[in-house]
């Protein structure tokens, strides 16, 4: 762990010597540079807005049904993915439950089978 905070505080100080030896930054709109962060091969998109060229306003079936999983439930299968809500069926604990994701917003509402 510590080799870890040494190491980056040895990649701070070499950004902070590079921006001092080259004159600082470049104009925001000479600046191009898109950082990205993940796993190669694996799309990343979060909520409504424009996704590789073209506007998305709701998640897919797929994208909530693994929302649903990442809060708490596992065995999500999806019983209903028409547009506006999505049905989802889910365990949690040992129990069934029903589960509705708004699939504009995210949001989640579930009650018990």
């Amino acid at each position: 762990m510590l080799g870890k905070l040494f190491s980056k505080a040895g990649l701070g100080a070499a950004l902070v010597a590079g921006i001092v030896a080259f004159g600082g930054p470049a104009p925001a709109e000479a600046a191009k540079v898109r950082i990205w962060i993940g796993v190669p091969g694996i799309d990343f998109w979060v909520g409504p807005g424009y996704y590789k060229g073209h506007y998305r306003d709701r998640l897919s079936c797929n994208e909530g049904r693994r929302i649903v999983d990442h809060r708490g439930f596992n065995s999500v299968k999806a019983t209903d993915c028409v547009p506006r809500y999505y049905h989802y069926k889910a365990k949690r604990k040992g129990k069934w439950y029903k589960v509705r994701l708004d699939a504009r917003t995210g949001g989640m509402k579930y009650w018990k089978y």
